[in-house]
């Protein structure tokens, strides 16, 4: 049966990557926790939207939050949004790791793929992934969520400029956010 087989091939890539080494002493979940943070837009960088994107406890991304502010991978700032939570950035330590993240092997063999396929592979992905996600939604980029509105700012003397607004946040989306992972993304189909 193919739907058996794809699932054991997708289950055995995951084992695969999971088992990436590297000589910085980090588990397997400190290792998602780092990839989150460095790929997650400011809105989603807590320890909320840590735990929902890893169907994992709070008090368990907590913990491994809690490890990498003290091995200095991540830093705790006050959240833009709310001055009651918190957000989490990564370090120039947490930068340096990342940019040598044992997966950048398997991440250039992806961005190899022609771009049907690659475009193909993202979408079957991302069905799976909101099919079985307790919240619904999955995790998209703040560009192609439904809680965003693109607003083109300009005129005849200053060159166009787009902006990025996040409706569920009341807030402006920075430029480099735009292309992030975002907890609170919403499909627009």
């Amino acid at each position: 049966m193919k739907a058996i087989e794809i699932t054991n091939l997708l289950l055995h890539l995951g084992r695969l990557l999971s088992a990436g080494s590297s000589n910085t002493g980090l588990s397997r979940n400190q290792w998602l926790a780092l990839r989150f943070f460095a790929y997650a837009n400011s809105c989603s960088r807590n320890v909320g939207c840590f735990s929902a994107h890893q169907s994992t406890s709070q008090g368990t991304a907590s913990q491994i939050i809690k490890h990498l502010v003290e091995e200095e991978y991540l830093e705790q700032q006050p959240a833009r949004y709310d001055g009651r939570s918190s957000i989490f950035n990564l370090t120039d330590k947490g930068k340096d790791v990342i940019a040598h993240d044992p997966l950048e092997t398997f991440f250039r063999e992806v961005e190899a793929l022609e771009d049907a396929d690659l475009q193909n592979l993202e979408h079957a992905l991302r069905v799976f992934i909101k099919h079985f996600r307790r919240k619904s939604g999955g995790a998209g980029v703040c560009a192609n969520c439904n809680w965003v509105s693109k607003r083109r700012f300009g005129n005849r003397d200053v060159p166009s400029h787009l902006n990025f607004y996040c409706k569920y946040f009341e807030v402006d989306v920075p430029d480099d956010d735009a292309g992030l992972l975002c907890s609170w993304f919403s499909s627009k189909s």
